[in-house]
């Protein structure tokens, strides 16, 4: 009995040692990565144009893939002009159809956007995010946006493990998945397993019910 207790015991602090010598690794180690090299790149980011409007479609996308920060271009996607917050349209419903325009005005979100280097490394990067205290920055080749990095991203790079909440779709969700408009998404452009998160709910059900679609 003692002698199973101790194996027990043994191996509990044996998986605790390995966790934060993960942790102790990526900490120390982070900072020599470039940005580049962990952002999402802006070609499977969720994006809308400065000309949507905010009706039934748009909301279901947004609920289903659990975002609560999009970028916003003007003409080309890569000229992003504003960072839209999900809870920026709390109480507003879908069917006025409200014009993304309108609302980039009210709260005035061409500001959120905050640009940083493809070659800056993670570092840089966070610092950025804590001193601008954002969770988003947009990664710039030069004068056009290429990609988005998050502080999500930057602390699974120091944790050395994917956060996965329960509105993820995969348990990896850097792989890439596809919209019925064709649009990529991905919050990472390091590969995993396409592996269902069977804690995930359905974040459009209330939606779906309201408008009579199953």
């Amino acid at each position: 009995m003692v002698g199973t207790i101790g194996v027990c015991v043994w191996r509990s602090l044996t998986l605790a040692s390995l966790a934060q010598g993960h942790i102790l690794k990526g900490a120390l180690t982070y900072k020599d990565r470039k940005v580049v090299e962990v952002m999402t790149p802006l070609s499977t980011t969720y994006k809308l144009p400065i000309t949507a409007l905010i009706d039934k479609k748009t909301v279901l996308e947004m609920l289903e893939l659990g975002h609560t920060r999009i970028p916003v271009f003007d003409g080309k996607q890569d000229n992003i002009v504003a960072i839209l917050y999900a809870k920026d349209l709390v109480g507003l419903g879908h069917e006025k159809k409200t014009p993304l325009k309108k609302i980039v005005k009210s709260f005035d979100a061409t500001k959120r956007v905050v640009t940083v280097s493809e070659k800056a490394d993670l570092g840089v990067a966070f610092d950025t995010c804590k001193e601008k205290r954002i969770h988003m920055l947009i990664v710039a080749d030069g004068k056009k946006a290429s990609g988005v990095i998050t502080t999500e991203d930057i602390l699974e790079e120091i944790l050395q493990f994917e956060i996965v909440g329960d509105d993820d779709k995969f348990v990896d969700n850097a792989t890439e998945r596809k919209l019925s408009g064709g649009q990529g998404v991905a919050t990472s452009s390091r590969r995993g397993v396409q592996k269902e998160n069977s804690m995930r709910y359905d974040p459009t059900a209330l939606v779906r019910e309201n408008s009579g679609v199953v």
